[in-house]
């Protein structure tokens, strides 16, 4: 690992209080915040990409950028330095509760002076509306769509949708994703039919609203949306789980269950999964507990104690069918 890159992660601080719930301290993100880098030296790291970007989106690819930490301020930067006009792009914060491609849609028809009857129909023919007049225009259009992962922008019609609009020869789309395995919520021929480009970059920002909106079930954030996570979501991310890791899901939500303070030890949930075959060692339980740590499903603090990060009502809802398994 190149020396730069470990130097910027021993410089992070430690934003999380040890707690059985995620937490975290508003005040030292603040200030964390406070000490990033200055744009123009993220800038002079990343610009490298920035001709790249523009090739690839001129030659009818699209680019996605993965990676740790807020990419808003970069992508700001790349549309500054390329002269991107007003007119010619939008935004889309993905990570927003009330985020809704219509309203976009209907934005982008105000930039290029188009009229545009928006009926009641399926976000899929409206995407399809505003490719067309975007084509008839005969000029490029970018979508900046910032977390594609985030919750309003999961469902199957919202893919679809971002797909239909991929498929127009002068519309472009940078999108970024928040979490790793965001594009599990995709389907598999999403970046097929989008031609994705791949970055990942980790620029270790922190844009405070985005995260707050990312995270809506730290304590310190008093938001409106107290679940991260939906029926749907939970069930595309268990069907990507291995039988095995499933199955240890289900133990620790039982014995999750039967605790009086709603979290289990982690070496408790080793010494019952391993009675049941389930796992081999506690390296390999990690590596599963892991998994269900990068989805969201559950959290684990710096004491190894597991507590469930989807809201209770909502995880019985899921769990019910579960438990016959």
């Amino acid at each position: 690992m190149d020396d730069s890159v470990i130097e910027e992660q021993e410089n992070i601080p430690q934003l999380y209080k040890k707690s059985k719930k995620p937490q975290i301290d508003i005040a030292k993100v603040c200030e964390y915040i406070d000490a990033q880098e200055d744009d123009k030296v993220m800038v002079k790291k990343y610009s490298q990409y920035f001709d790249e970007w523009v090739n690839y989106l001129l030659c009818g690819f699209n680019i996605m950028i993965t990676g740790r930490g807020s990419k808003i301020s970069l992508l700001h930067r790349f549309m500054e330095s390329k002269k991107v006009m007003n007119d010619s792009f939008i935004e889309v914060m993905g990570h927003e509760s009330d985020v809704s491609l219509l309203e976009a849609f209907k934005v982008v028809a105000d930039k290029l002076e188009i009229d545009v009857r928006f009926k009641r129909d399926s976000i899929i023919n409206h995407a399809e509306i505003i490719g067309n007049a975007i084509e008839e225009k005969n000029s490029d259009f970018l979508f900046v769509i910032h977390n594609i992962d985030g919750p309003c922008l999961r469902s199957e019609q919202a893919m679809e949708a971002i797909k239909k609009l991929g498929s127009f020869s002068h519309v472009k789309i940078i999108m970024t994703l928040a979490f790793q395995y965001g594009d599990i919520y995709w389907n598999p021929d999403m970046k097929y039919s989008l031609k994705l480009i791949e970055y990942d970059i980790n620029t270790y920002r922190i844009d405070l609203d985005e995260l707050l909106a990312l995270n809506p079930k730290l304590e310190s954030h008093g938001g409106k949306n107290d679940s991260y996570h939906t029926l749907e979501s939970l069930d595309m991310i268990w069907t990507s789980l291995a039988a095995n890791t499933q199955k240890i899901c289900i133990k620790l939500y039982e014995m999750w269950l039967q605790s009086e303070n709603r979290a289990v030890s982690f070496f408790e949930l080793f010494t019952e999964v391993r009675k049941n075959f389930l796992t081999t060692s506690e390296v390999v339980l990690n590596t599963q507990i892991t998994e269900l740590k990068d989805h969201y499903f559950i959290s684990v603090n710096d004491d190894k104690v597991i507590t469930f990060f989807v809201e209770p009502m909502l995880l019985a809802q899921f769990m019910e069918d579960k438990l016959s398994l």
